[in-house]
This record gives C-alpha cells, structure tokens and sequence, in this order.
C-alpha cells in the first residue's frame, strides 16, 4: 500500500528511485500477503524520519486506525467475501484500488485481463470485421502481458507483449486500450522503462477515450461483465478508462518531476470521473509534492469521502502524512466523524426501550465506536445507517375500543387489552437509527394509553362509590321519612309515637303474609 513517494534524502534522481521501486517488485497473487509486505515496507521507510514526524505520523495513524496494522485489516474485510486467490476474484476488482500501491496495480491490470477482456475483445472495441487481425494481435498482447505481469518486471514476456500490442496499433493509430496497455509496459518493464514514452501512451489513450465517451448516449448503461458474456464500453466504461489512463499519466509526471502537468492530468481525471477516488488521491499527492499542501489537504478530504479506506492509503504515502496541513486535516475528518458518530449512538441509547429486538445491534455501534477512530466511526455510522428488517410494533390508540365488552371489567383486563390493539409488520427500509426512534415513539403511546386506561378506571371506580352512597342516602330519608310519618299518626290516635310505627311494621307484614299466601297458591293452582 506504499505508493511511490521521492525520497529526499537520497542522492538519486526520480527516475532512478523509480526504477528500483520497480525492480524491487516481487508478484504477489494474495492479497493479504500483499498488505503484509507493504506494511513492512512503510514501517521500514519512516525510520528515516526525524521523533517529531514519527510522532505525528503515528498521531494521525492514531486517529484514521489506531494503528497501521489493524487499519490494512479493516481494508482486507471490505473484501471479505471475495476469495483471496486472485485467478478466483470475478467481481469488484476496482474496489481494490484503495489497498494496493503502484506496483500492485498491475494485480488490477491482471485480473481485468483474465475475468474480463480474454476472448471479448471485438465485442469489447467493437472491432469491425474488416479489422479482425487487429482483435487477434490485442487478445495476444494480453495473453503476454497477464504472463509478463505473474512473471514480475523483468519478465521477457514483456517484449511479446509489444510486438502484439504494436501491431495492432498499426491497424488502428486511435486504439485506446492498446495505447494504454503499452503505456503500462513502459511503465512498469524495468527492460523497457521509458517513462516520458509511457506518458505520451496514457496522454493519447486517454484523449481517444474521451471522444469515444462524449459519443456515446448520456443514458447508456455500463454493461462490462467478466466471464465471456456480453461485453461493450459504454459512456460511463470509456470516462472510466480515460480517467484511469490520464492517473498513470499523472504518475509518469511525478517520477519526471513535471509537476505542473502531472496536477493537470489528475485534475482531468477527477473532473470526467468524480466517484475515482484513486483519481482524487493522486491530485492531493501531485499538490502536495509540488507545495500546495492546503489545497491538496481538501482534495484528499474528497477522496476519503468517495471512499474511506484512502484515509488509510493516504497514511503511506510521504508526500502526503509528511506534512502538517494534511495530518490536521486527517485529524479534523475523524473528530467530526466521531462526533457524528456519537451522537447518533448517544440519541439510540437515551431514547431505546428496554426490551428492544435492536438492543444488540446497539450494542455493537458502540463496540465499533471505541476503537475512538475514524474508520471506527464510520463503521458505526454504517451499522446505525444499515435496514435491518426488524418487528416494529405499533399500538391503537382508539382509546374507546378497548372498553368493548371485555370478559372482567378490571384493570388488568383493560391494560391486557393495549396488547390485543397492536399490530406490527417488518420495517425493511428503515435503518437501526430511524427503527429505534419509531420504536421510542410506540411505546410512548403505549405508556400513554395504559397511563389513560389507568387514570380512566380509577375515574370509574370513583363514579360508581359516589353513585352507592347516594342512593344508599336517598333509601335512608325515604325510610326515615315513613317512619316519622308512621309515628305522629299513631300520636294522633292514640296509639303513641313508637305504636305507630309498629302498626306500621305490623300493616307491612300483613301485607307480606297475604303476598306470600297468593304466591302460593298461584303455584298450586298452575301445579
């Protein structure tokens, strides 16, 4: 992952640094062998550096990662699920830009060659019939060049793969795929290294392959696939390629030390394909070298925002963490996006209720946010930003219906009722944040409808003693009431206040004898 940076401290020219960068390659078709060896390398190359620089290189490597070693490892799981053999990897491959250096992206180079051009070429270039030898010579250059690139740089494969490549530009001067392929020879052969040639290579490439794109209809779709199915470079296929040609040539400025011309074309290559993170990392690394760090400092910002893990490219490369505009500014993306981070993490955790179904799924934000690092913020961002597809339940709020005939008319029928009223079904395009919010909110209503039920009840509860004690008030006067009655009748007879009133209890007794003899013999007479 180091890419080639111009070591200031040795006698050699650019051109020379480069070479040995080159000829030092070993092909290395694992991955995860590749990070290794390129950690070491850049481990290796900051000795050199003076405590201070060590120090803030290790403070930025701090806040991106925590460390070097385990930042690559978080490279390595973005790829997770593609098999590390690279003879194996079908898709995705340029993703792998934002782990590999100069060196193994030829790996991108070799694994296109094989999953994707290899017997596509005609359909590929759309090659008319009448130039149907041209397909062959490019099918063969492609063959050497996949075997050159295995074989390392000094491979004499590299000379097949010339001869097949020129004759085929011969048939067609405005090849761009062609001029670039021997761009990458020129580039990258320490036999054949001639890196002023290889610029003009990639320029031209990169100019054919701009016009072939501005043809072709704003609407078309890329539909490159490997595996020898239907094939065609499309609008979005050709700016790719183009931009793609106009980094290397970028690259080719660098080691030439033409600064000026090398921004321009990382510029051009950013323009026509703004989402090539690796195109947005080769303009900061051009504007750094040449001392614009400021300028270079809000590129970068850019291309970590098309693709995070150039936070961790960025910490290997000398032009880039040696200096200090570009450390702050390292330093600035992760505090932001830690505060994002928690903050998102601390509105789940004050609002989510206690039997949660996203509980664990919380729980590992927070594991992710305390690794207290940029790489570990985004991947908590991502977790809360992830749909999870979980139950969300939501309850009625028909306050009326849940006093619809239930079987016992007490408190705990009712509140058991709020459970009858719900109904949930999957959130599938909701994240973990915006489910655990809605969540929140539910069972706020829940709470609000037991609170009701509850005071309701006791309301009830309240009417109905009220409504007892005044009829048991108003049964009292009544009585009361007929038995004063019956004892000033009895003093007006004779009888005395208490006579009356036992004439009276004596009247109702009778009466009720005679209702009862009548009750009976209703009952005889219907037997």
């Amino acid at each position: 992952m180091a890419t080639f940076y111009y070591n200031r401290l040795s006698s050699d020219s650019y051109q020379t640094q480069y070479g040995k960068y080159i000829q030092n390659q070993a092909f290395v078709n694992d991955l995860q062998q590749s990070v290794r060896q390129q950690t070491k390398e850049f481990n290796n190359s900051i000795q050199t550096a003076s405590k201070e620089q060590v120090a803030a290189i290790q403070q930025s490597e701090s806040a991106i990662c925590g460390t070097l070693e385990r930042g690559f490892e978080q490279v390595t799981e973005q790829l997770g699920e593609v098999n590390w053999r690279l003879n194996e990897i079908n898709e995705g491959i340029g993703n792998l830009h934002s782990m590999l250096d100069w060196k193994t992206d030829l790996m991108i180079e070799e694994l296109k060659i094989s999953n994707m051009w290899l017997g596509n070429i005609a359909r590929l270039l759309q090659i008319p019939d009448s130039q149907k030898q041209r397909a062959y010579y490019v099918e063969q250059g492609l063959v050497y060049l996949k075997n050159a690139i295995e074989e390392g740089t000094k491979s004499s494969f590299y000379n097949d793969a010339i001869d097949e490549f020129t004759k085929a530009k011969t048939i067609e001067e405005k090849d761009f795929f062609t001029l670039h392929r021997l761009g990458i020879i020129h580039f990258s052969s320490i036999n054949h290294l001639e890196v002023q040639k290889a610029e003009n290579y990639f320029a031209t490439s990169a100019r054919y392959a701009k016009a072939f794109g501005a043809a072709q209809p704003a609407n078309t779709q890329t539909i490159l696939r490997g595996n020898g199915s239907d094939t065609k470079f499309t609008k979005n296929t050709l700016y790719d390629e183009a931009s793609t040609s106009l980094i290397y040539a970028s690259r080719c400025c660098y080691v030439l030390e033409k600064f000026a011309d090398g921004i321009s074309y990382a510029e051009e290559a950013f323009r026509i394909a703004p989402y090539n993170a690796e195109a947005g990392l080769q303009l900061a690394k051009m504007l750094s070298a040449s001392g614009n760090p400021t300028k270079a400092a809000e590129v970068l910002e850019q291309a970590i925002e098309i693709n995070r893990y150039y936070s961790v490219k960025a910490l290997t490369d000398q032009d880039l963490i040696s200096k200090p505009q570009i450390q702050d500014k390292l330093g600035d993306i992760s505090k932001r996006t830690l505060a994002e981070a928690r903050k998102k993490y601390n509105d789940c955790k004050k609002i989510i209720i206690t039997d949660s179904s996203a509980k664990n799924y919380l729980n590992a934000v927070n594991e992710s946010l305390s690794t207290n690092d940029f790489l570990g913020a985004k991947k908590a961002l991502d977790q809360l930003d992830e749909k999870r597809g979980l139950n969300l339940v939501f309850y009625s709020v028909d306050k009326d219906t849940i006093y619809e005939k239930p079987q016992k008319r007490t408190l705990n029928s009712f509140n058991a009722r709020v459970n009858d009223k719900f109904f949930d079904y999957t959130h599938k395009d909701e994240t973990l944040y915006d489910f655990i919010r809605e969540e929140a909110e539910q069972n706020k209503l829940k709470n609000e409808l037991v609170n009701y039920i509850e005071k309701d009840f006791a309301k009830q509860q309240s009417t109905k003693h009220e409504k007892l004690m005044r009829t048991l008030k108003i049964t009292f006067s009544i009585i009361a009431a007929v038995l004063f009655i019956a004892g000033i009748y009895g003093l007006s007879n004779g009888l005395g206040f208490f006579g009356g009133i036992m004439a009276l209890l004596q009247l109702i007794g009778i009466i009720i004898l005679v209702i009862v003899v009548i009750v009976i013999i209703i009952v005889a007479i219907s037997e």
